[in-house]
């Protein structure tokens, strides 16, 4: 069924139709140090038809560094992950929801307000869940192979999606400071050596629940808490980002004439080899060590994930060797 709800922007632009997949939020949680194996949510009294669970990490270990191992993986009622590798203290936050991409026949539940429908018939947005909403959004610039960090104040659970342009990037880490509230994220960019790139960022959190004035569209739960608003673009998720976690590079295409970012767990894609050295008679003398690393580089609908040499970093990195969760999301007009 086509489309019949739009949101636009002051240009007129759409920034939110029913082609698109809401980011719908089911619950958030905090976990300290490590998990005993893995734990699991079960979505199958909440979840609404022909919908797909998503879980990502917006926080994995101490403030102001991505330490500690952690996996996430779903299932069609569930969502699972596992936190290892990491300090007894350090925290890891998690974020949990779904996003309307099934088929099926399956009525959606009787009862419901107000429920808008993407083009698959599947729940986008509506009077029973909240949105992640787009909360902030901007540009940093640069040359070579660098790293760039963003402030944001204020929030809950902050998601950063970015956009590289000229180049291969990704969200590194992300450091909280509770005193006041500040929310520190750090880009990487890998590729190229030298030469110019931007990056795109968006920022997107639980849509604030206050209010708005003007003209604003808005729907709210039964207390009168905003659920999604024009104001904050909701989360338009696409598809995980899936072309098998062992292949590198890595290239998947999504439909063109659209802008796409990539959502993820904040830490790059990061291996690192160590090799012995050894002397005309077989006595080792000395190791190499190797350190790949590497994010996402998006040319119109094709992203390709890929890493770097980059000898001589810190041999003590703790990245993992992969970000938990990768979501590709649609960015057009924002």
């Amino acid at each position: 069924m086509p489309y019949v709800f739009e949101m636009r922007n002051d240009a007129e632009q759409v920034i939110f139709d029913m082609t698109r997949n809401g980011g719908n939020i089911l619950g958030t949680l905090t976990v300290t140090g490590t998990t005993s194996g893995w734990q699991e949510i079960d979505l199958s009294s909440v979840l609404p038809p022909r919908c797909i669970p998503w879980i990502i990490l917006s926080q994995l270990g101490s403030p102001g560094a991505s330490d500690g191992e952690a996996y996430t993986e779903t299932t069609a009622t569930k969502v699972r992950y596992n936190i290892g590798a990491t300090s007894p203290t350090n925290q890891t936050r998690i974020v949990y929801g779904f996003y309307g991409q099934g088929t099926g026949t399956n009525v959606l539940p009787s009862g419901w307000q107000i429920t808008l429908l993407n083009d698959n018939d599947a729940y986008s947005i509506g009077d029973r869940f909240p949105v992640w909403g787009l909360v902030g959004r901007g540009q940093v610039s640069g040359t070579g192979r660098t790293t760039k960090t963003v402030t944001f104040t204020g929030g809950q659970y902050p998601l950063m999606a970015v956009k590289p342009n000229g180049c291969n990037a990704a969200v590194e880490q992300l450091a909280y400071n509770s005193s006041t509230n500040t929310w520190t994220f750090t880009i990487g960019i890998y590729y190229p050596e030298s030469g110019s790139w931007t990056v795109d960022w968006y920022i997107y959190d639980k849509t604030p629940t206050a209010k708005s004035t003007g003209w604003i569209f808005e729907i709210y739960d039964a207390s009168e808490n905003v659920l999604v608003s024009s104001k904050y673009p909701p989360l338009a998720i696409v598809a995980p980002f899936n072309p098998g976690v062992s292949n590198f590079p890595a290239t998947q295409s999504f439909a063109s004439g659209r802008s796409y970012a990539i959502l993820a767990t904040p830490r790059p894609y990061y291996f690192q080899s160590v090799e012995t050295i050894e002397n005309d008679s077989g006595v080792i003398i000395g190791t190499q060590v190797t350190t790949l690393a590497g994010g996402w580089a998006i040319s119109g609908g094709d992203i390709t994930r890929a890493r770097y040499t980059h000898n001589g970093w810190d041999t003590m990195m703790t990245f993992d060797r992969a970000p938990a969760t990768i979501m590709v999301i649609d960015v057009t007009n924002l």
